[in-house]
């Protein structure tokens, strides 16, 4: 992504939670741009009661259109947005609110 490319504000790329942190830790590493760089997944199905794909996605498109989150690299949003620049672990398979800071 080229930091001086006037077309866009941010990037959302979209990613199995599996290895959510690890693509963005690597991001965060190579990527050189002052644009925010925003890493989405779910942890509830499409077909599941208040799938929260949908709001997470907006999450995400929200925190990379922000001006704020010029600067911060790689970021996670995965039910609630991740903007401090920590290491972040995925520390449980089944829970919403599953990522937390690496210890």
């Amino acid at each position: 992504m080229s930091p001086h490319c006037p077309h866009c504000q941010g990037v959302v790329v979209t990613h199995d939670t599996d290895t959510l942190e690890e693509l963005t830790f690597f991001l965060d590493l190579t990527l050189r741009s002052e644009k925010p760089i925003v890493v989405v997944g779910a942890m509830r199905y499409a077909t599941a009661i208040s799938a929260n794909r949908p709001i997470n996605l907006l999450e995400a498109v929200t925190l990379a259109a922000d001006p704020d989150a010029c600067g911060r690299g790689a970021m996670i949003v995965l039910s609630k947005p991740h903007r401090e620049r920590f290491f972040k672990t995925k520390s449980n398979a089944n829970s919403l609110d599953t990522f937390r800071h690496a210890e």
